[in-house]
């Protein structure tokens, strides 16, 4: 894991911005000295589910995983509203990158090393239970 730190001083305000790359990616970096600015994320369209495009400002090469707003609910019903990591310092990754997990709202799915959705977790196995991967097995679960 590597983590890219840059830093921005601009009208006296400090704006830094961090990059953390898992192993096997692509690493990029864009140094200006100025504020690069986004893109218009309000009519951005993200490619589907598994697909990738490559950031306008940076260059990065960046893939979707799944799609919340098109995923079923399986533990309310509906679609789920966001997936995300547990928690920034927890890895959601097992020890080979082979899969990783997210949370559904308040259950896990797993999802292959690439990012595709694989299926749900058990939803005994939800966002209080904290799972963690073995160290010592890439597909077990605590």
């Amino acid at each position: 894991m590597e983590t890219c730190v840059t830093s921005i001083k601009r009208l006296g305000l400090q704006v830094s911005s961090v990059l953390v790359i898992s192993a096997g990616s692509a690493h990029s970096q864009l140094t200006t000295g100025i504020i690069e600015r986004r893109p218009n994320y309000d009519v951005f369209i993200p490619p589907a589910a598994g697909a990738s495009y490559v950031d306008p400002v940076f260059g990065s090469t960046i893939r979707r995983v799944p799609n919340a707003l098109s995923m079923p609910d399986n533990a309310s019903g509906g679609n789920l509203p966001w997936i995300e990591p547990e928690y920034a310092s927890v890895t959601p990754y097992n020890n080979d990158n082979s899969r990783f997990i997210l949370v559904h709202q308040s259950y896990f799915g797993l999802n292959d090393g690439a990012g595709f959705y694989l299926r749900d977790l058990p939803l005994e196995m939800n966002s209080s239970s904290e799972p963690r991967w073995s160290r010592k097995d890439n597909a077990t679960l605590h």
